[in-house]
């Protein structure tokens, strides 16, 4: 089950402590905040969670994206948020910065020497508080500029635009944003706000975070991204507040979500990393469920072997090792040219239609041979070279039209071996087998794919629970699970066929 393995539940940890009161205390604070926030909810949750965790975080975005608004937004759910502001008007730093709970840089700009020497100073001074920076530039360009880019661990690309359903949602309400006041009774005082980070940091990682993160880390150094060890310790204590709201006493694989989000300093970084997490997740996550393969492709292959074996001469046939198989060889003659033909031995007394491979060990694909269940291969020639032999440099158009050629029996070395005999039927026995293996295991993996999706049903009401990736997941699952059906029924009708042969 994978209770326990990637998750951890609130009956099985011995350590559970039970404590709804917060949980749905941050829940209604979450509520709260996104009200009337369209399409720009995980953003919010992250600048709150920034805001929270003192993390140094810059929003981009531009002009009309929303930055002032989510900015405002996440800062009401402190009571204490006395800010420093450092924009277009106010542009010196006040000797005493320590009465100030954050700071906040507005239309920043890293090319500007008076931002330049403020972010610096903040970032020294200001250490233990949140720092909110926001502009229109890229991250990876205005940080650099400000020698900056390494120190904050959180840089947002908010989307440039709305999607059409949600303008217009947002066009036909009346919602205030301006007027909105976050209830009172939900805000986060400075006392609960320290009590909580120091209960944080007492929350464990679990160890398949670390192997999350530990593959992840890979996939950046893979992809030339630089993640600093100092930045992790951060992110990981983000993920460690997320596990603390959702009362877990250390953090699960759901938790590890906001890694996968745009939070990342550069664009390249973004497209990369996004992807990359999500694979990783996904690797975790059904390590244990059966590569799923094409259908279609298996069924022809799985037929083919049933057919091979179901067919199988105890006859030894001349054979070569060639391109890596066991070959037939044959010379076919025409238009005056002797061209030789590899035809791999293990399509012998099946149905199915291929090209056999030529002189440079590569497939004809002016050649097609089919055994059509004997021992005799039947083939035929692609007309548009009959006349001009297949090293013509013509190709031909698509939709090819072949022609029989010959039909040649394979040479044999030795009739009714005894030992072949035994062979055949031992292979023939234990595919047989493996197909009933298969069968159990793609059955297993049907259950285990079920409890997973179960599994992450229960998550769906935490706080900071990120539905699109919940989505995404339940959808792969899915996949997988209507993937293993299928090939359950694949597997039973080779199986049924290969009964009714003996």
């Amino acid at each position: 089950m994978l209770r326990g393995a990637f998750f951890i539940t609130r009956k099985a940890s011995s350590n559970y402590i039970l404590d709804m009161a917060l949980k749905e205390r941050i829940n209604s604070l979450l509520v709260a905040l996104k009200n009337g926030i369209v399409e720009r909810d995980a953003f919010l949750q992250i600048i709150f969670l920034s805001i929270l965790t003192n993390q140094p975080i810059y929003i981009f975005g531009r002009s009309g994206s929303g930055k002032s608004l989510l900015v405002k937004r996440a800062k009401q759910a402190f009571k204490a948020n006395n800010t420093l502001f450092f924009g277009k008007r106010d542009r010196v730093l006040p000797e005493q910065i320590s009465e100030y709970d954050m700071v906040q840089f507005v239309g920043f700009d890293g090319a500007e020497a008076l931002t330049q020497k403020a972010i610096k100073i903040i970032l020294q001074e200001f250490e233990d508080k949140p720092i909110i920076l926001s502009g229109e530039r890229r991250a990876e360009s205005t940080l650099s500029e400000a020698g900056i880019i390494d120190a904050i661990n959180i840089s947002l690309a908010l989307p440039e635009s709305l999607k059409s359903v949600s303008l217009q949602k947002l066009l036909g309400s009346s919602f205030d944003n301006d007027a909105y006041v976050i209830p009172e009774e939900l805000k986060v005082s400075p006392e609960e706000k320290k009590l909580w980070l120091s209960e944080v940091d007492k929350i464990a990682v679990s160890p398949i975070v670390l192997e999350l993160i530990g593959k992840f880390s890979e996939m950046c150094y893979d992809n030339r991204v630089y993640i600093s060890v100092r930045r992790w310790k951060k992110l990981l204590r983000m993920l460690k507040t997320i596990a603390y709201f959702n009362d877990r006493k250390e953090v699960i694989l759901t938790d590890s979500f906001l890694l996968g989000m745009p939070i990342w300093s550069r664009g390249r970084n973004n497209e990369v990393l996004m992807a990359k997490f999500f694979e990783c997740v996904e690797e975790i996550l059904l390590r244990d469920i059966p590569e799923m393969e094409n259908v279609e492709n298996a069924a022809a292959e799985l037929m083919r072997n049933a057919e091979h074996l179901m067919n199988a001469s105890d006859d030894i046939y001349d054979t070569i090792d060639y391109a890596g198989e066991k070959c037939l060889t044959y010379n076919v003659k025409f238009a005056g040219e002797s061209y030789p033909l590899y035809v791999p031995e293990r399509y012998i007394g099946t149905h199915e239609q291929f090209s056999p491979f030529n002189e440079l060990r590569q497939k004809e694909r002016h050649v097609l041979c089919n055994f059509e269940g004997s021992t005799e291969c039947a083939i035929s020639i692609d007309t548009s070279v009959r006349g001009i032999g297949l090293r013509s440099s013509s190709n031909s158009p698509a939709g090819k039209t072949f022609e029989r050629f010959a039909k040649i029996p394979a040479k044999a070395l030795e009739l009714n071996n005894p030992e072949k005999h035994k062979a055949n039927c031992e292979a023939f026995e234990a595919f047989r087998a493996s197909l009933d293996e298969s069968m159990e295991n793609f059955a297993a993996s049907m259950i285990r794919l079920k409890s997973t999706y179960k599994d992450l049903k229960v998550y769906t009401e935490d706080p900071f629970f990120n539905p699109e990736f919940y989505g995404r997941l339940q959808g792969m699952i899915k996949l997988k699970f209507e993937h293993a059906n299928k090939m359950i029924g694949l597997l039973k009708d080779v199986r049924t066929f290969m009964d009714s042969a003996r």
